[in-house]
């Protein structure tokens, strides 16, 4: 079984859910999703070889009006250059009750003054949060250094586009296609 959580751009546009609450709005359905599976496969033996997790690799964030799908292994990889860690170590980390500790550069179980966000909603939550709510503010002049830090470019014709095209275009460039969508078939 997988899980393709759509429409997450409705968390930050409409709903205007924070990160931190957008997470947890997340687990809560992922949570509702397990409950439903068990339901029905309680009588098998092993019924937990159902679950869908994040961390499983067999559930995926998406938004088809803007045209991006990712996982924490997807994500991940935008990091795991800057950690020096292992992709499939780094991406375990990006799920569940666990805190990134800036000062100290390490992961840990509980939240504390140095690390009050979960990694989920720190490395992938808030940076999504801030390229697509300046993307839509479309203020050129914080838009373009932070596609330029993110290593996207767009050509000049690109930024005459109504906010909602260059959104989805920028969008397909920061998420990288949808290679993780099949990944996550296969």
């Amino acid at each position: 079984m997988t899980v393709v959580i759509n429409k997450i751009d409705r968390l930050i546009f409409e709903l205007k859910i924070p990160p931190a609450d957008a997470y947890l709005k997340i687990k809560h359905t992922l949570e509702e999703i397990n409950s439903i599976i068990l339901s029905c496969t309680h009588h098998l033996p092993d019924p937990e070889r159902f679950k869908v997790s994040p961390l499983l690799g067999n559930v995926v964030f998406a938004s088809g009006k803007y045209g991006f799908v990712f996982s924490l292994k997807s994500f991940s990889k935008k990091y795991t250059e800057k950690f020096n860690m292992d992709l499939e170590v780094f991406s375990q980390l990006m799920w569940g009750d666990l805190y990134y500790n800036p000062k100290s550069r390490k992961f840990q179980k509980s939240s504390s003054k140095e690390a009050p966000l979960r990694t989920f909603v720190q490395f992938i939550l808030e940076p999504m949060y801030k390229l697509l709510s300046s993307v839509i503010s479309y203020d050129i002049s914080q838009l373009s250094p932070l596609l330029a830090k993110l290593k996207i470019y767009l050509h000049n014709e690109d930024f005459r586009l109504d906010s909602n095209h260059l959104l989805k275009k920028v969008c397909m460039r920061y998420f990288s296609g949808t290679s993780c969508l099949v990944d996550m078939l296969v």
